[in-house]
């Protein structure tokens, strides 16, 4: 209250993260896994995830995951693919929930873990050489540490999953 013919009220809007396809319709969620929005259409600069396991959903309702953990996960990955600048197509989760990233031509095996900040960061630098030479293969950055000399580029053709 401002005075007493006064309210003064913020407005804050969720921002989408990411949607998942389903059913010829993208579901965009925010950090919480909230819908909050539902459209045929797919909006360029957001991510498309994909393999994600859920239950039930409802518009402006957080998707009934089996783990929650999830969208930290997807929240971090959007967060670095947007920072170092990779173009994703799409972010795939596996059945192991192992991160693959389809970037293009280009398959980037990130694997399952806590941090990906390394692992993104070194891809970033992979997949912009891979792309002008126009090569089109896998990376696999799953067992990658910090500082390894050694990353496997296998060149190869391939259909997303």
């Amino acid at each position: 209250f401002v005075n007493h013919h006064e309210v003064l009220l913020s407005v804050y809007e969720k921002s989408m993260i990411a949607c998942i396809p389903y059913m010829s319709e993208y579901l965009y969620f925010d950090k919480d896994g909230t819908i909050i929005e539902s459209s045929p259409e797919r909006m360029e600069e957001i991510p498309v995830v994909d393999g994600v396991k859920f239950n039930t959903m409802s518009l402006y309702e957080k998707l009934a995951v089996e783990d929650d953990s999830i969208f930290e996960t997807i929240l971090s990955i959007v967060q670095l693919i947007k920072r170092y600048e990779i173009d994703v197509d799409k972010v795939y989760f596996n059945y192991k929930n192992e991160v693959i990233l389809y970037c293009g031509g280009i398959r980037v095996l990130l694997g399952n873990s806590k941090l990906y900040d390394d692992k993104i960061a070194e891809a970033s630098n992979i997949i912009k050489k891979a792309k002008n030479k126009n090569l089109q293969g896998s990376l696999d950055m799953r067992n990658y540490q910090a500082g390894d000399k050694n990353i496997v580029f296998k060149e190869e053709h391939f259909d997303e999953e």
